[in-house]
């Protein structure tokens, strides 16, 4: 994203165990549509994400998300790249395993919450 540049997301019930999150970007047409669930190794909660698109289920991601304060988080996606595997369930099992080692994910983002007049 550049400077000025903003997403703006919203958070909803899936079903009774997961979330839909819908991030739409501040200078860009269309919605981005993921379902996800946490799945907890030992202290460090993963969050595995499906990007949900009218063609069928898209890929899967991984990400750590760490609230800073009671109106931000920091998130950080962990690089597809330094999984092992080749089905997204190796790659979730490699996810989980090594989900506490900082090498595997990318630069963290920082989402803050703002009162609803202010988008």
């Amino acid at each position: 994203m550049e400077k000025g540049e903003f997403m703006t997301a919203t958070v909803l019930p899936f079903d009774q165990q997961q979330l839909l999150l819908e991030l739409k970007n501040s200078r860009e047409a269309g919605v981005f549509r993921y379902r996800f669930y946490p799945s907890r190794e030992g202290k460090t909660v993963v969050w595995n994400a499906q990007e949900l698109n009218p063609e069928g289920d898209g890929k899967w991601s991984f990400a750590r998300i760490l609230l800073a304060s009671s109106s931000s988080l920091i998130a950080r996606v962990i690089q597809e790249s330094a999984l092992t595997g080749s089905t997204d369930a190796e790659k979730l099992a490699d996810a989980r395993a090594r989900s506490a080692d900082d090498s595997i994910y990318g630069d963290p983002f920082r989402c803050e919450r703002s009162p609803p007049d202010a988008r």
